[in-house]
């Protein structure tokens, strides 16, 4: 039997042949001795545009109750940071430009807000309204419009609003009700089965839209979170609707009564502290009385 031929492969192109071919060209990085790297002074500020608060390249991450100020905290971070003020013992790094695309604000109250900040007059901020949302995850042509004005304007800072609301056929969003009426049934999911589409059991939204907002809502106490429950793997990070809801006892989904173990290892879940489990015992946690959650470290008292 014949061996079939296999079509001749091209071979890549010699390193000599590149080397030619580069000669002329713009270099795309620069080499320095450890010497002369060590030898360039260092800038005033680095990335830090407001102390940790905010930090080139970094995401910050408000998260309060409607009508808390998480708006007007903004504000004040951006206010600081363009300015070169101080805020919280901080000092702004100063002489930057800053993005605001806001998917939320109505007109009336971005203008508020900026006048609030002492902001009104200033030329360094560029403002965008987008009430019906951005896809930036998913769009790349709005994507790259981002990065456009970002070019153009050559802005530093840049902050951008995507918690509460994404594109969805210029409909506004409310994650926060679409969570609660999926998880009404007081069923466990994970936050993978919470990004799947609303016929398959979830919202269909992206899931750093999800997150964050089923922090917030377990720091509330709307929530419950666990890891591993029952009929799920044991790594499995899974919500449900408090019992609190149905329970006059704020302390319920944190604190069980003498004897009953349901609910040991249902633990607070934010962007403050790990996802481990935290089972109290007797002599460690304290009942509180209603509204009042005492943490679970508290020491015996003798």
């Amino acid at each position: 039997m014949g061996t079939a031929l296999r079509p001749r492969e091209r071979l890549p192109p010699r390193p000599a042949k590149l080397v030619r071919e580069a000669r002329g060209a713009e270099p795309i990085f620069q080499v320095l001795t450890a010497r002369q790297l060590c030898a360039l002074p260092d800038p005033e500020h680095g990335d830090e545009l407001l102390g940790p608060l905010i930090v080139r390249s970094a995401r910050t991450i408000v998260l309060g109750h409607t009508g808390a100020g998480k708006s007007t905290l903004i504000s004040r971070l951006l206010a600081a940071s363009v300015q070169g003020n101080e805020f919280l013992d901080w000092h702004g790094a100063g002489e930057i430009r800053a993005l605001v695309v806001d998917l939320e604000q109505s007109q009336a109250d971005a203008k508020r807000m900026l006048r609030e900040a002492g902001l009104e007059q200033s030329e360094a901020i560029g403002y965008s309204l987008v009430p019906d949302g951005l896809s930036l995850d998913s769009d790349d042509a709005q994507l790259a419009a981002v990065e456009q004005v970002i070019r153009r304007r050559r802005l530093l800072g840049r902050r951008l609003r995507p918690l509460l609301q994404g594109s969805n056929d210029g409909k506004t969003r409310d994650i926060r009700a679409e969570l609660l009426a999926v998880l009404a049934d007081g069923e466990w999911r994970t936050l993978t089965e919470l990004r799947r589409k609303e016929g398959d059991g979830g919202i269909g939204a992206d899931p750093k839209t999800i997150r964050p907002m089923l922090d917030a809502l377990t720091v509330e106490g709307l929530l419950e979170h666990r890891i591993g429950p029952s009929g799920r793997q044991p790594s499995a990070k899974c919500w449900r609707v408090s019992s609190a809801s149905y329970d006059t006892d704020d302390t319920a989904p944190l604190f069980c009564a003498s004897g009953e173990t349901e609910e040991v290892g249902v633990v607070v879940s934010s962007p403050y502290r790990g996802d481990t489990m935290t089972t109290p015992t007797p002599d460690t946690a304290t009942v509180a009385a209603p509204g009042v959650v005492n943490p679970h470290d508290t020491p015996p008292t003798t």
